[in-house]
């Protein structure tokens, strides 16, 4: 399954022969990055699911996922662009996954602004 969403990221359902039993969020790769990163997630039963990058001050800076997901293993292809499709400038930031009952948070880092 290919959803695309506005022109930074790409979300693609893995192929899995079990079902996840539990969230995850995994390290995004490569890491650190400039032009695009992977940030791979399992989500072990259906429900609303969103996928936020923070700056280092705490800032919302892009939303890469709001919405329904079924349960599986998500990778999800990110350019490092922000929510008006801007590139956000080299630096670290943390990505959240949220769901109900549920919250994980990773750094990564930006080392050049992708064109």
């Amino acid at each position: 399954m290919f959803r695309r969403e506005k022109t930074h990221k790409l979300l693609q359902e893995t192929q899995s022969l079990e079902m996840p039993g539990e969230f995850n969020l995994a390290q995004n790769s490569p890491n650190p990055f400039s032009g695009q990163t992977a940030i791979c997630f399992s989500v072990p039963r259906p429900g609303n699911i969103k996928i936020m990058v923070y700056n280092h001050r705490e800032e919302l800076q892009c939303t890469l996922h709001d919405g329904y997901l079924e349960p599986g293993s998500y990778r999800l292809i990110w350019n490092g662009s922000g929510s008006e499709s801007r590139p956000l400038k080299p630096g670290s930031y943390h990505y959240c996954l949220q769901a109900e009952g549920f919250f994980v948070t990773r750094k990564l880092t930006i080392t050049q602004v992708s064109k």
